[in-house]
């Protein structure tokens, strides 16, 4: 595996320095054609210039020439009118005849001024054509120049972009895999928790087990000193119906009334005795069958949780499964370079590290309830222990009472044969 990545990475630096030259490359052609775009807005600054300051004189002679056209077919009308009103003079004397040829003398003259004037506003209106499309053909030219100057800064733009994108997938790639690697060292740290509070559980449902055991067997002890002791009451309650009825009679001496009456007051305190024993065990029973309901309760719970914490060791294994794989695949598929791996690469990157982060959130939130489900059994053991010690107390206390009642009721009956 080591080797396979050397050699990946061997291959990713020389295809890297492949394309640093090649960005290289882009970039010096676009200074080249840049440079010539400044050139050309520099020589276009004076070409408009220049094209400007001829046309102006072509437009201040063009309206010269028109001028002396305009001046030429005025006295070209004026004298064509002279001429024709001499024209129909009858009598054609020679002063009229010599003022006539030199009318169509200067006639002939304007009408070759014409002409030449004409011919000449042609061929500037010619030189202002070819000076115009000579200004749009070096206006043109810029433009390519400049079209030919984005596209390379746009291309060195694209290919630097491109690069960069690849170095980032890269990148990505790389703190994927190391997110990946310590999810799944997360993963593999909290299933050993998971299996540790599992097995806690199942040995809180043992323990349990075995209190409600202990508890039921006290129940029925308690249960049996009850009805014992109810019993002694019965039988004192019935010699102390005997005594007063032998009290009350009028041949008792008083020597067997003394003795009498004190039984009497004997009794009397063993019948409050006992009642106060079965108050004390009835409150016994009480608490005992309380505390089988809540560890009851507390194995129901237990219970839920066992549920519950099987579910999340599922999805852990399920999650170190996944992570491993992910490791896998992404080891032999680290290498992709095209632009669309890339952009396709990095949004994928980007929704895994998400993916993974919200499945570590919703873990640590069960882990998290898991604890404090942990926290309230602790407590709810600690407070039923706490009531047991008072009830085994408590308990012990009318064991020593019950005793002597035992012995009284030896003793009552006895008295009761004789």
């Amino acid at each position: 595996m080591e080797a396979e990545e050397a050699e990946n990475a061997v291959l990713e630096a020389i295809k890297t320095v492949t394309d640093i030259e090649l960005v290289n490359r882009k970039k010096w052609i676009s200074q080249q054609t840049v440079t010539e775009y400044k050139k050309c807005q520099k020589y276009m600054v004076e070409y408009k210039q220049i094209y400007q300051k001829q046309n102006s004189i072509i437009v201040t002679e063009v309206a010269d020439h028109t001028r002396r056209i305009d001046i030429a077919k005025g006295a070209l009308t004026s004298l064509k009118e002279k001429l024709a009103s001499f024209e129909t003079i009858k009598k054609q004397t020679s002063s009229i005849k010599s003022q006539m040829k030199k009318i169509e003398t200067e006639i002939e003259k304007h009408e070759k001024i014409l002409k030449i004037e004409e011919k000449v506003v042609t061929e500037i209106d010619k030189k202002k054509g070819t000076n115009t499309d000579e200004y749009l053909d070096q206006i043109e030219k810029c433009r390519e120049i400049k079209r030919k100057a984005i596209t390379s800064v746009n291309s060195v733009n694209d290919a630097v972009k491109t690069l960069t994108t690849q170095r980032e997938y890269q990148v990505q790639i790389t703190n994927l895999k190391n997110v990946l690697i310590s999810t799944h060292e997360e993963a593999m740290t909290k299933r050993e928790e998971a299996r540790k509070v599992y097995t806690n559980y199942t040995n809180q449902i043992s323990t349990y087990q075995e209190q409600i055991t202990i508890i039921r067997t006290k129940i029925t002890e308690i249960k049996t000193r009850i009805t014992e002791t109810t019993e002694i009451l019965n039988i004192l309650i019935r010699r102390e119906k005997e005594i007063t009825t032998l009290v009350s009679r009028t041949t008792i001496t008083s020597e067997e009334k003394t003795k009498l009456t004190s039984e009497l007051t004997t009794i009397q305190q063993k019948i409050e005795s006992n009642k106060n024993i079965i108050t004390i065990e009835t409150k016994n029973l009480q608490e005992e069958e309380r505390g089988v309901t809540i560890v009851e309760e507390n194995i129901k719970t237990v219970t839920i949780y066992i549920t519950q914490i099987k579910k999340v060791i599922t999805v852990l294994e399920k999650k170190v499964e996944e992570t491993k794989k992910a490791i896998e695949s992404k080891t032999t598929t680290s290498t992709t370079t095209t632009t669309s791996v890339i952009t396709g690469g990095k949004v994928e990157v980007t929704h895994e590290i998400e993916e993974s982060e919200e499945e570590n959130k919703s873990i640590e939130t069960i882990f998290e309830n898991v604890n404090k489900h942990v926290i309230d059994i602790y407590t709810k053991e600690e407070t039923n222990e706490s009531k047991t010690t008072t009830v085994t107390t408590s308990t012990s206390t009318s064991t020593t009472e019950i005793k002597e009642i035992e012995k009284t009721k030896k003793t009552l009956e006895k008295r009761r044969q004789r």
